[in-house]
C-alpha cells in the first residue's frame, strides 16, 4: 500500500466537501483497518464492528479535521487503537457472558491471533504497532516511518527488534 500525502490530502477535502466523498476514504483504507482490527480482538464479526466503529468515528470528526501532513491511515490507525482500548475495558468490566468467550475456531484463525496478541503484549506499543504494519498491513519501511512519524532508520529498528524479540519468545534460534 503506497501512502500518498496529496492523495489524502485530497480525500479528506473531498469528504468534508461532500460527506458522500468519504466512501473513496473507506474504500481505500478499510482492508488495512479490518486487518488491524483482527489482530487486536481475534475474531473477524469483531474487527467487522471495530472497523465500522473506526470509520463512523471518522466520518462524524471530518467537519473538525484538521490536516497535519501526516498519512490519513495514521489518523485512523490512531482511532482504532483508541476504539480497542475502550471496548477492552467495557468488556473487563461486565460479568462473565457468552459474549466475552472465545470466538469459535475459523480455520486456526482465532488461535494464530491469540499467540499473535500473546507475543506483541510484551513488546511497547509503539514497537508492536510496527510489527503490525509490516507483517499484517504489508506497510514498507518508509511507510511505517511516515505513519509513525518516525526516520526511516527508526522504523527499521523497531521492526527489526520486534521480530528479534517474537524469535526469542517463540523459542526459535537463529538457524530456525
Amino acid at each position: 500500500m503506497a501512502i500518498d500525502l496529496s492523495d489524502d490530502r485530497k480525500l479528506i477535502a473531498a469528504a468534508q466537501a461532500n460527506a458522500a466523498a468519504f466512501g473513496f476514504v473507506f474504500a481505500r483504507y478499510y482492508g488495512p483497518i479490518f486487518r488491524y482490527a483482527v489482530l487486536r480482538t481475534g475474531d473477524p464479526a469483531d474487527a467487522e464492528d471495530l472497523a465500522m466503529d473506526v470509520f463512523t468515528e471518522a466520518l462524524a470528526a471530518l467537519p473538525r479535521f484538521r490536516w497535519e501532513d501526516r498519512p490519513l491511515l495514521a489518523w485512523l490507525f490512531s482511532i482504532a487503537r483508541h476504539r480497542s482500548v475502550s471496548r477492552r475495558r467495557k468488556a473487563s468490566g461486565r460479568a462473565p457472558s457468552a459474549a466475552l468467550d472465545p470466538p469459535a475456531t475459523h480455520n486456526g484463525l482465532h488461535e494464530a491471533s491469540a499467540e499473535a496478541r500473546r507475543l506483541l503484549g510484551k513488546l511497547d506499543g509503539a514497537t508492536a504497532e510496527a510489527l503490525v504494519l509490516r507483517f499484517v498491513v504489508d506497510c514498507s519501511f518508509e511507510e511505517i516511518a511516515a505513519l509513525q512519524g518516525i526516520a526511516l532508520s527508526a522504523a527499521k529498528m523497531r521492526v527489526y527488534r520486534a521480530v528479534a524479540k517474537a524469535r526469542r519468545v517463540m523459542g526459535v534460534d537463529d538457524e530456525g
